[in-house]
């Protein structure tokens, strides 16, 4: 009987142990910047598809995101008027490798968080 309770109170010792261990890493997202899914708001998109052009109107960070996967491809430090010019070939074998898919697949957005805004920290 003492064996039986002792393997009882390891089995819920782990059960709570996993429960507090996914409640931290699934917790609210305290960084204003970013919604529930961890990618930046709506707000700050400003360009996506397999070719971007765009020129920073600020300073800030620039997130390059494959939302269908919600995988943040890169951050970069932006300054006004620094160009970011990107595009993707439609079978690209290192994006599908990174990603899951390729980018003809892909839905690729562009955000920029200007450097002022709460929670972000420029690299």
């Amino acid at each position: 009987m003492v064996k039986r309770y002792s393997a009882c109170v390891n089995l819920g010792l782990c059960v709570v142990l996993g429960m507090v261990l996914f409640l931290v890493s699934c917790g609210p997202n305290d960084n204003p910047s970013f919604g529930a899914s961890r990618l930046p708001r709506h707000k700050y998109l400003v360009g996506g598809g397999m070719s971007i052009n765009y020129t920073a109107k600020g300073p800030g960070v620039a997130y390059l995101v494959e939302y269908k996967t919600r995988t943040i491809l890169f951050t970069k430090s932006v300054v006004f008027g620094q160009e970011l010019n990107l595009s993707f070939h439609p079978t690209d074998g290192a994006f599908k490798k990174k990603v899951g898919r390729y980018p003809r697949d892909s839905e690729i957005l562009l955000y920029i968080v200007p450097s002022g805004e709460v929670g972000v920290k420029p690299e």
